[in-house]
């Protein structure tokens, strides 16, 4: 997939990607830009044992998106954004991924054992 603009195709065509992942378990939550968050994966079930991969949010203005992207370690502490997240996804599962209608976004749900 380009790395271009997130145009509607290519919003529904990354959000079919990111809900093909359901079952994927949020390992950690890093920030590694000003406006970049990194979702560490594992899974989804029956994936490789090290079946790793990063689901990239960025909001950079100039450029916002969201994608899959190889695995990448995590900075040495956490930002306050990336501490407050983890607090609330670690161990959470992708439930589901879906586009909003008319929009160039997408929407993720995110589901836990405990709630």
């Amino acid at each position: 997939m380009s790395a271009g603009r997130m145009t509607s195709r290519l919003t529904v065509e990354v959000t079919g990607e990111i809900d093909a992942c359901r079952g994927a378990r949020v390992r950690a939550v890093h920030q590694d830009g000003p406006a970049r968050l990194r979702l560490a994966l594992r899974g989804p079930p029956g994936a490789a044992r090290d079946g790793h991969t990063d689901l990239l949010v960025d909001l950079e203005p100039a450029f916002p998106r969201v994608l899959l992207a190889p695995a990448r370690r995590a900075p040495r502490s956490p930002t306050p954004l990336a501490g407050a997240l983890r607090k609330h996804l670690v161990g959470a599962r992708i439930a589901r991924a879906w586009p909003i209608e008319g929009e160039r976004a997408l929407a993720i749900a995110f589901e836990r054992a405990d709630q």
